[in-house]
């Protein structure tokens, strides 16, 4: 999400097939930087500027493409844990609450029958980026989105359809997110020039799509659960009854007291073949000694 390059993908979900679908998968700006060159007034970041914006934007993709449910990407006000937040963070956080208020307004004139979700981009890093030892940078996590964005649209990790506009935007990510790559590393001359057309966004491209795709994926996931527990009435007894399992064991674990019989230990000679001035000798105190070793 973002002023300049702000991503949206259309994801269907046939009842027949269960296969999901791509049909609309674009970036669009919001607001364009005026030219210098041709025009002498400044951009506005105003909020009474952006609501208009906002307004707009969301009117026009609802009637474009009447979505059941719209995901929008969770944005945070720091990055890499930096105390200071810039200015275009808050630029681009207002945007967010903007579209939010915006959609809100329309849902409760029942204009539209909705439902918004705020997704948050490290559930979504953290379904689709494994087998990662230690914290990845901002660059690898962006090449790493991009390689797993490819591997779909190749099909291996999964099976999604493209078609429409989509599937030339996403014929044309094969080769663009290749570009990307080299972009990053900055070693190649093809790297920079790809990076002067603006191939770099196709980020916010795999962005969209991981998001949308890994929202559908925790739906299926909860629905399976969901099944597997209405047909096995006795799956939450499993539960417990291993949950109760690991308690016992911990508790095997522990350390205990050893029990006394009383009976034996009344029979026992409690001098045991002491005599009286042995008795009135105190022991060493076992912890002094310990500590005197130490």
């Amino acid at each position: 999400m973002g002023i300049r390059n702000l991503a949206l993908c259309l994801l269907q979900i046939p009842a027949s097939s269960q296969i999901p679908e791509i049909t609309d998968w674009d970036r669009i700006t919001v607001s364009q930087k005026p030219d210098s060159s041709t025009s002498s007034v400044a951009e506005s970041f105003e909020p009474i500027d952006y609501a208009a914006k906002a307004y707009m934007l969301m009117k026009s993709s609802l009637e474009k493409y009447n979505p059941h449910t719209i995901l929008i990407e969770r944005q945070r006000y720091r990055s890499g844990g930096g105390a200071a937040v810039q200015e275009w963070t808050v630029r681009v956080n207002m945007l967010e609450s903007m579209f939010h208020a915006v959609l809100h307004t329309i849902a409760q004139q029942n204009q539209y029958d909705f439902i918004v979700h705020s997704v948050s981009p490290r559930k979504v890093a953290q379904l689709w980026i494994r087998d990662v030892k230690g914290k990845m940078s901002s660059r690898e996590t962006k090449t790493a989105k991009i390689a797993a964005a490819e591997r779909i649209i190749s099909g291996f990790d999964m099976k999604v359809l493209f078609s429409g506009q989509a599937k030339d935007v996403a014929e044309g990510y094969i080769s663009a997110s290749s570009l990307y790559k080299n972009y990053l590393r900055k070693n190649t001359k093809e790297g920079r020039k790809s990076g002067s057309v603006g191939v770099k966004k196709f980020d916010d491209l795999a962005d969209s799509m991981l998001q949308g795709l890994g929202w559908w994926k925790w739906h299926v996931n909860r629905s399976l659960t969901m099944d597997e527990i209405l047909q096995d009435p006795e799956e939450p007894e499993k539960w417990k009854k291993t949950a109760e399992e690991e308690t016992v064991m911990r508790s095997r674990k522990t350390k205990t007291k050893p029990v006394v019989d009383v009976s034996e230990a009344e029979n026992e000679d409690p001098t045991n073949g002491r005599t009286m001035n042995e008795l009135k000798t105190k022991p060493k105190s076992r912890r002094k000694k310990a500590l005197e070793i130490t």
